[in-house]
Formats: structure tokens, sequence, C-alpha cells
């Protein structure tokens, strides 16, 4: 069967008094439709043809194939596979040549912000579980725009090809990787924080912190397109002072933290 699709026909002046509808049979669709791609980028397009939504059963023959686009100098496509590379800001079309042409536009883009989403995360500690006897980890999503505020989500055969680095200060006393999600709304990237359990002899070298900073970089393959992003987060150290008569004065300790641990400072080491 063939593709349907309803067109709604109103007059100019925007009256209601003249108002049509057409139905409109549609021989074949390009997928994905008007896709953004960032600058490097990659886009496996595909044609859907009347009869089956079912990509393999539609995979036109390679020797037939030809796509092409209509500004090579923002974005070039293999002829056979439909693989298009993002070369440059800016718009082009792609077509396929079929009987009739399908095509759709494309946007090349470039990353111009990152937003790190900490509302899960009220605070960060490096108290042990009781347990597992291991410190948590904690997951603070990042999100990746373009210059006009859209997602750059990778999926439905778009690829953007970006790089997120994640790290920590100071970073005594938490590290921090980039990891992937899953989750295509949000882009489907992570900062990944791991407190550090430190020792007692680690904790003579250090200064306490009641905060710290998640600093989160993207960028393209190319590192030509940066975007960088901070977040503060409260700290809570799992340690305390040991002050008997019976203990070596000035020893630290680790145990579950307290907010009240936090207030230590450099002079009780």
């Amino acid at each position: 069967m063939l593709f349907r699709s309803v067109v709604r026909v109103q007059s100019v002046d925007g009256s209601d008094a003249m108002v049509d509808y057409a139905l409109l049979r549609v021989a074949s669709v390009l997928r994905p439709l008007r896709p953004r791609v960032h600058v490097g980028g990659r886009i496996d397009f595909r044609l859907l043809t009347a009869g089956s939504f079912n990509d393999s059963a539609n995979a036109a023959d390679e020797s037939v194939t030809r796509w092409q686009v209509d500004a090579p100098h923002v974005a070039t496509v293999d002829r056979a596979s439909g693989a298009l590379t993002a070369r440059a800001v800016g718009h082009t079309t792609v077509f396929h040549r079929t009987t009739p042409v399908a095509h759709t536009a494309v946007a090349v883009v470039s990353v111009q912000r990152i937003a790190l989403d900490a509302g899960a995360v009220p605070f960060v500690s490096n108290a042990r579980s009781r347990d597992t006897g291991l410190t948590p980890t904690y997951r603070i999503g990042a999100t990746f725009f373009d210059g006009d505020s859209n997602v750059l989500a990778d999926g439905d055969g778009v690829h953007h090809r970006l790089r997120l680095e994640c790290r920590v200060e100071p970073s005594e006393w938490a590290d921090a990787r980039a990891v992937r999600t899953g989750d295509a709304c949000s882009g489907g990237y992570a900062c990944e924080v791991q407190p550090r359990a430190l020792s007692s002899s680690q904790l003579r070298r250090v200064s306490p912190v009641d905060a710290i900073e998640v600093i989160a970089t993207v960028s393209d393959a190319s590192a030509r397109h940066t975007a960088v992003t901070r977040v503060n987060l409260p700290f809570i150290a799992s340690l305390v002072i040991i002050d008997r008569p019976d203990a070596e004065s000035g020893v630290l300790a680790l145990h579950r933290g307290d907010r009240k641990s936090t207030r230590l400072n450099s002079s009780h080491w």
C-alpha cells in the first residue's frame, strides 16, 4: 500500500469559509526527516518505499541508488549508501533519485552550550555504604545544544560524533568520567562522579572542603567546536578527629559522614 498524507488547504486570508482537505499518496519517504547534525558528524539516510516500512525489504539496489546533495561544501553523501558526512556549518538538501525524487533538508550545526542536570544529586559524600563497604557513585546528566537551543542527541541514523570530558575540582576528593546513558531524549551522556575514600595519611595532605565543582567539556573530533559548563555540589566528608585519651592525638579516621564533619579545618591536623 502507498503512504498516505492528509493536507489541509485554506485561503490566504485565513478565512475558515474556504477550507478543504486533500488526500495525497506518497510513493517514498526519506528517513531521518529534516535532521540536524554536528560538523564532522554522519547521517545514515534510508529510503522507505510504498508497500512496507521495513527498511531491509525496501533497501534499494546499490547499482541504481543515486544519492545527491545540492551544497557539497556543507555536506557530502555516498551516492550508493546514502551515508552523509557533515563538512561545514550551513544547510543543504539531500536527494534520492527515485521517481518522483525524494528529498529532505539537512542542517549542519555546531555545539554552543552544555547543561548539567544535578537535580537528583543534592550532595556528594565519600561515606562508605554499610551494606557494600563502597563509596557511592553519582550520575549527572549532560545535554548538548546548538545555537538555536536544539538538543544534539544521537539517534535515528544521526551520529554527531561529539566527545564529553568530565573532571572534578579539587581532584583530591573525587574523580569523574563521561559515560553513555542510553537516554536519547537528554542527549545520552552523563558525568559520573566517584568520591575518594581517603586514608588517614592522605587526609593529612589535603584541605577540607564543603563543596566540589564538576566541570564538563564537550567537543567535536577536530576540537574546533567546544562548550564548557560547571556545577557546584555540596560535599560531605566522611571523616572525624579521634580525640580520646587512649588514642593518638590528631589521628584521622573514616566513618559515615555528616554535615558537621565538613566544618573541620587544617588546624585540626
